[in-house]
């Protein structure tokens, strides 16, 4: 990753600390509804003030845009800034469902390269 690229990613990271400061894993669930839907809309921020200052002209993309416009590499290196930054948030409870389980439990089964690989398909 160039350095220009790690900044890119660093920045997206200091901006959904900013933008959902409140419930950061809120960006996951924006990211998985739009792989859902396949609709190609620009998501504001949910909070009124913020999603003016997105639709300044001269501002800043908002955060699922600069994530969309990441390469696979570089989105595998933004998760692992996330999972680093915002882990805290998922609360202690929490239990992902049996299909997640079982999901992690394959990708906890391949070895580095077969990792990098899955990982860099469904980026």
């Amino acid at each position: 990753m160039s350095a220009s690229d790690s900044e890119n990613v660093h920045k997206l990271i200091e901006s959904l600390e900013d933008a959902y400061s409140d419930n950061p894993v809120q960006f996951l669930k924006d990211v998985l509804l739009e792989r859902q839907d396949g609709v190609d809309e620009v998501a504001l921020d949910p909070h009124p003030s913020k999603a003016m200052v997105e639709l300044l002209p001269g501002s800043s993309k908002p955060p699922l845009k600069r994530y969309n416009d990441l390469n696979a590499h570089d989105r595998m290196a933004f998760w692992y800034q996330f999972a680093q930054k915002f882990s805290g948030s998922i609360p202690a409870s929490f239990q992902p469902s049996e299909s997640a389980q079982q999901v992690l439990q394959s990708i906890g089964g391949m070895d580095m390269q077969q990792q990098t690989e899955f990982l860099g398909q469904i980026l």
